[in-house]
């Protein structure tokens, strides 16, 4: 016994499963005649009781056999049409469930508690758990079952105990064989992790053994396994020669089906229709009436399929086979029309002749696929509409029900143009509804206002996609040992009736519907900026919540650096700026006026402006352009002689002034200050004639009202582009803050600050304003109707004083060119001969 124990120390837990299962087999002693009306002749019982050959256990040959078994299923769950998975997602299932066993033994002493009935069932509509209190452990049902998910994860934790309700136990109990239980002990009882044919997602399955013995299927020579639920009363899966047998031997590698996709394509869970109402029945309710219809879809479908994917021979081959069958189906009917006709048979085509020609023209692959279509047509009964999907299926074509399965990108377009088409009609529709639609009671009323085609389309567009995020987010935290997330109806309402509503508010605008008014009115409220960027949250449009954005915004504010955006080129010519902020803590609107004092705060703003020059900055700081003129500078020179030039001419144009045969100036008078304006801009060149600079906000500097805080901005300029005491730094400032730049240019020689142009261009105001003073300037500026002139000449409010200004100089420059028009002089005899124009 201990050289037995060593060889088998990896397989212990397998070896100790072998052994319960052959002594509870020892132990039953049942009528030979009884296990032949019970069972099959070919089972593996009646085979070694007819056979009278002991039970002897070779370690050896039990491991071998193990590991070939095991290879087997690894083989078949490795298999072509296993690996078809086109999403990632689907594909880390089946690595996952690869790298667990495929099946766990449930041992009758369990010290944990059961959990709520794990069978999944047709509840309400939904295939889901009953969630009745269990009273039997699942290890006493008979046939095989569907656990759901969840529950099964917490078994496999050891948290519970897989229970069934009586509910269950007494209806398994009841559509199985007696005595059933006899025939496989409890201690056979297996949870089967295993890959759905159809979907190829991973589901739970109880078997008491590897099958059902009652409700097993081989179809189309695979093994087929179905929950018994989905086959008391409905006949998707029946006896078909040659094609469907049910396999009453126990098998190692049967292919299991959801109880999702067995409905879909094709069957029917049964379901409970209570006290007093007749026992469901899919003949009964007519629930199969459509499916010659769904077959001849799907072949229809299928047959696009191949138009698309197959090759020409492949195409030529299927065509032989569907058309000979198509062609003698024709000329049956053509015959009939043409035997009530009385018409000459002989003019008929021999559509025999054309088979058999087809026929010996065809390769050994046509003789041979010829051979088992012979066999096919001397079936007398036809699959049904689920054996044809299972068919399909091994060929590796995905479910072809949908009418509308193959949709190329060509064709996408025109499923737009139809929605929109129909949209369109709605407006009857949509007017039925208009008061719901324009102020609704709830949200659900305001929801089914909408016409059900969109709803319904846009529903099953998002709830898919939403549903597929939930899975991968609830697999992830399902890793991490957290609470997985429940799929929330409610939030694809909103989904759906914003998409609907934008949809709907396009067409009609006049319809007025309340989502994009309340849209409209959330955009315009500062103070329900909060809920606008909730409703956006809600609805998935913005990339994150709010929560979230607070915290990338943390995120960015600590790990921002300004001066990686700075051009260190020795050819940058650095313009800094500095300048007085401040910063207001939002408030009660009327809230105590020295909350805004008390939550204000103030900091230095520090900018740049860099320009590329055409030169070396650094090579040329010591070139100084001499200038020995001033009047070049400061007096005329030849481009404000062409500049006053246009001037002239601008105005002589807009008046265009005649003089009569009495002496008297006529001259226009529609336009004034704005099309003056205007007509210089059209004729002087004007705009930036260099690139647009590099502008970089920087690290806030020191306070703003100490001469300290201004030195310690200046000073970290110096850091931010490493300059060195001999480098220049041009710094424009306000006036306030460039009297304090002023005070450091003695310990910096090289800095250069300069007064900003608003200051600049006030003071050129006032010199206008005092030069002109004498000339009757405020006797103009009081005609054109300044009222306080002392403010004008105070330059209290700037613009105000530039756009008199600028009305004084458009009446004089008319007036003299009015002057010169009548006099008939020009404007150099007034310059040189000193004569007064006014």
């Amino acid at each position: 016994m201990n050289s037995f124990s060593k060889s088998i120390d990896d397989n212990n837990i397998l070896f100790e499963q072998f052994l319960g299962d052959n002594n509870s087999e020892e132990e039953l002693e049942y009528d030979e005649t009884f296990l032949e009306q019970l069972i099959n002749q070919n089972s593996i019982l009646l085979d070694a009781e007819s056979n009278k050959q002991s039970n002897i256990f070779h370690i050896e040959n039990f491991l071998r056999a193990h590991e070939t078994v095991r290879s087997e299923e690894i083989n078949e769950y490795n298999s072509s049409s296993d690996d078809e998975i086109d999403d990632d997602n689907e594909q880390s299932l089946k690595n996952e469930s690869e790298s667990l066993e495929n099946e766990i033994y449930i041992m009758d002493e369990m010290s944990t508690s059961l959990s709520p009935c794990a069978i999944v069932d047709m509840i309400d509509g939904k295939l889901q758990t009953c969630g009745n209190d269990s009273k039997r452990c699942i290890s006493q049902l008979i046939g095989t079952w569907q656990i759901d998910t969840s529950v099964a994860a917490k078994f496999l934790d050891g948290k519970v105990n897989l229970g069934v309700c009586m509910s269950h136990f007494n209806y398994d109990q009841k559509n199985h064989i007696s005595h059933a239980k006899q025939i496989r002990k409890t201690e056979k009882s297996i949870i089967h992790r295993r890959r759905c044919f159809f979907c190829e997602k991973n589901f739970y399955f109880f078997s008491r053994g590897m099958n059902c013995r009652q409700h097993s299927w081989n179809i189309f020579n695979r093994n087929i396994q179905v929950a018994c639920n989905g086959q008391f009363s409905c006949n998707a899966l029946e006896v078909c020669p040659n094609i469907s047998n049910l396999a009453n031997e126990e098998f190692s590698d049967p292919r299991y089906i959801c109880c999702s996709c067995f409905e879909i394509n094709g069957g029917h869970i049964h379901r409970k229709n209570g006290s007093g109402k007749p026992k469901f029945n899919c003949e009964n309710d007519k629930l199969h009436d459509e499916d010659s219809d769904k077959i001849l879809i799907a072949l229809a479908n299928w047959l696009l399929f191949v138009v698309k994917n197959e090759s020409q021979d492949r195409k030529e081959i299927i065509l032989t086979h569907m058309l000979n069958p198509a062609l003698h189906f024709l000329q049956n009917i053509t015959l009939s029309k043409n035997t009530k006709k009385n018409i000459d048979m002989e003019s008929i085509c021999n559509f025999e002749e054309i088979r058999r020609s087809s026929i010996s023209s065809t390769t050994s692959t046509i003789s041979s696929i010829n051979t088992v279509y012979t066999g096919l047509t001397s079936y007398i009964q036809l699959p049904t509409l689920f054996m044809l999907q299972i068919l399909l299926k091994m060929n590796k074509i995905s479910n072809t029900i949908s009418s509308e399965l193959f949709i190329s990108d060509e064709q996408w377009p025109d499923v737009g143009n139809k929605l929109a088409e129909r949209i369109w009609k709605s407006r009857e529709e949509l007017n039925k509804q208009k008061a719901e639609i324009q102020n609704p009671a709830s949200l659900e009323n305001y929801y089914s206002a909408f016409p059900s085609y969109l709803t319904g389309f846009f529903g099953n567009l998002c709830g898919d996609i939403l549903k597929k995020k939930l899975e991968i987010s609830n697999r992830k935290s399902k890793s991490r040992n957290k609470l997985l997330k429940q799929f929330d109806e409610q939030q694809l309402i909103k989904i759906v009736t914003f998409f609907v509503s934008v949809l709907i508010g396009i067409a009609f605008p006049y319809l007025q519907v309340w989502f994009t008014q309340v849209l409209s009115s959330l955009s315009r409220k500062p103070k329900l900026n909060q809920q606008f960027r909730r409703l956006l949250s809600t609805l998935q449009i913005s990339g994150h919540t709010d929560g979230q954005e607070r915290k990338l915004e943390k995120v960015r504010m600590k790990s921002i650096n300004p001066c990686q955006r700075l051009n260190k080129s020795e050819n940058i010519w650095n313009l800094g700026v500095i300048d007085n902020i401040d910063f207001k803590e939002a408030t009660f609107r009327y809230g105590n006026i020295f909350d805004t004092t008390r939550t204000s705060t103030h900091t230095t703003l520090r900018m740049v402006f860099q320009h590329q020059m055409p030169f070396n900055l650094y090579e040329n700081k010591n070139d100084e352009n001499q200038n020995s003129s001033p009047l070049e500078l400061f007096g005329m020179n030849q481009m404000i002689s062409n500049t006053l030039d246009i001037f002239d001419s601008v105005l002589d144009n807009l008046l265009n002034v005649q003089i009569n045969s009495q002496g008297i100036a006529i001259y226009q008078t529609n336009f004034d200050m704005a099309i003056v304006h205007d007509e210089i801009l059209n004729r002087v060149e004007h705009g930036c004639k260099v690139e647009p600079p590099n502008v970089v906000i920087l690290e806030p500097g020191g306070v703003p009202n100490s001469d300290e805080g201004i030195f310690e901005s200046l000073e970290m300029y110096k850091k931010d582009f490493e300059l060195t005491s001999e480098q220049y730094l041009d710094v424009v400032a306000d006036e306030a803050i460039f009297r304090r730049i002023i005070k450091l240019t003695d310990q910096w020689p090289y800095l250069r600050p300069i007064l900003g142009q608003w200051h600049t261009s006030k003071d050129m105001c006032s010199v206008l304003i005092v030069l002109f003073s004498s000339y009757g300037i405020f006797d103009l500026a009081n005609s054109l109707g300044v009222k306080f002139l002392e403010k004008l000449e105070s330059v209290v409010d700037y613009r105000s004083t530039v756009r008199v200004l600028e009305l004084i100089w458009t009446a004089v420059s008319l007036a003299i060119r009015i002057y010169i028009k009548k006099k008939n002089i020009s404007k150099h005899e007034i310059w040189e001969n000193a004569n007064l124009a006014l």
